[in-house]
């Protein structure tokens, strides 16, 4: 993130004063870009592109200049023909006219499934065509005009692949972990088993990690790593324990 960038941003946002002041010099304090890991973090990186929330939103108002509007449905028209296949080959029986017709339409339309946490941006469409188009706009403007370095890990897919947004894989019927935060809690798990913690003390210092698990439909991986908390399971210790402790 630019920091010039990000300080006219906060200097249309807030008035001269000590907020402002504490601000900069959180900006400041990172070389490049702004520290993670705290919650002003996020705050600066919704600030810093709600402008582009609202452009992107509206495909960067390419529907309103007859100039740009004329040169990406080009783009478009030879994207469809230079990707299609035997599954879509029917597209290309509409012809070029259609086609353009096809993508004004969603010019028109805009992005209206647009999503954005911090730094993850999420475009859901019905046409591939018209989602590399986009991407390549957003590529342009990021780079152009927030000086952002982009990671390459973006791609057009369908959706039942699985979304992977914010360490979770959204599927149509399920909720997953990615298999990195899986991992790192089954490591973390067996190293406090391995140091004689019993199972509460290990849920506890994991606390953080199990909840962000949890919200996933993950019981048999929990179960796995033995961290399970059922009902039974609870009824079990409790009879194995004595009453009293010199019993």
């Amino acid at each position: 993130m630019d920091h010039a960038i990000i300080k006219q941003k906060i200097d249309n946002s807030f008035k001269k004063g000590k907020l402002r002041t504490f601000i900069y010099k959180v900006i400041d304090s990172y070389i490049s870009g702004i520290p993670l890991g705290i919650k002003l973090a996020q705050l600066l990186g919704m600030l810093c592109l709600a402008d582009f929330d609202r452009k992107a939103e509206r495909l960067f108002d390419i529907a309103k200049d007859p100039e740009r509007l004329a040169y990406w449905t080009d783009r478009y028209v030879n994207e469809i023909i230079g990707t299609a296949s035997e599954k879509n080959k029917y597209i290309l029986d509409m012809g070029a006219t259609a086609m353009a017709e096809r993508f004004v339409q969603f010019a028109q339309k805009g992005l209206p499934h647009y999503y954005r946490f911090v730094d993850n941006l999420l475009v859901l469409h019905e046409d591939k065509a018209f989602l590399r188009i986009v991407r390549e706009l957003f590529i342009m403007h990021l780079t152009r005009d927030y000086h952002f370095v982009l990671n390459k890990d973006h791609n057009v897919r369908p959706t039942w692949m699985g979304i992977r947004l914010c360490g979770y894989v959204f599927y149509h019927d399920r909720v997953l972990s990615s298999k990195a935060n899986k991992q790192k809690l089954a490591r973390n798990v067996k190293r406090l088993q391995k140091k004689g913690l019993d199972e509460e003390a290990i849920r506890i210092k994991l606390a953080s990690q199990l909840g962000y698990i949890k919200h996933t439909n993950c019981i048999n991986f929990i179960t796995q790593i033995k961290m399970e908390k059922s009902l039974g399971k609870i009824i079990n210790k409790r009879h194995i324990k004595s009453p009293f402790a010199d019993l």
